[in-house]
């Protein structure tokens, strides 16, 4: 009937079968691997999030600063809007700081009121036009102690 090859063959078949089925069967039911499975499931998905959240802040810091920017804008045109309508409409004091800080307008004030124009001095002007200038050897010293030099014979 059956020779015993036949018999051995088929005992290896069936042994190799099972041992397949064993290690696939312990794969899948192993709770160690199920958790793995799992924990890597969990994090992908919390990298997702974080880096979702990530782009979301980055988009709400760039309309935060455009809406900054906007607001620094309007306050500007504000500003410049009613110190020139001060100056238009009323009597406004040219050392007024508000005008100083923006050159602009502290130059159609002076025009306004009929001042003359200079560039700025790189010096410090005279109080006096008898005291010596910044550029004097005695400047800013007391005229007591003012040592002079015997003049050199020749």
């Amino acid at each position: 009937m059956y020779s015993f090859t036949h018999l051995i063959l088929t005992g290896l078949a069936c042994g190799l079968l099972g041992l397949l089925i064993g290690i696939i069967s312990t794969r899948s039911l192993n709770p160690q691997e199920r958790e793995n499975r799992d924990l890597e499931e969990h994090l992908q998905k919390t990298e997702e999030k974080l880096s979702d959240y990530q782009q979301e802040m980055a988009e709400h810091f760039k309309q935060t600063a455009l809406l900054v920017n906007n607001l620094t804008s309007s306050y500007k045109d504000i500003y410049n809007h009613l110190t020139n309508d001060a100056i238009r409409l009323g009597n406004i004091d040219i050392n007024n700081p508000a005008i100083i800080n923006n050159p602009q307008l502290a130059i159609k004030a002076k025009l306004e009121a009929g001042q003359p124009i200079e560039p700025p001095k790189d010096y410090a002007p005279k109080k006096d036009p008898d005291a010596p200038g910044t550029l004097s050897e005695n400047y800013g010293l007391d005229p007591g102690h003012i040592k002079h030099k015997p003049a050199e014979e020749k």
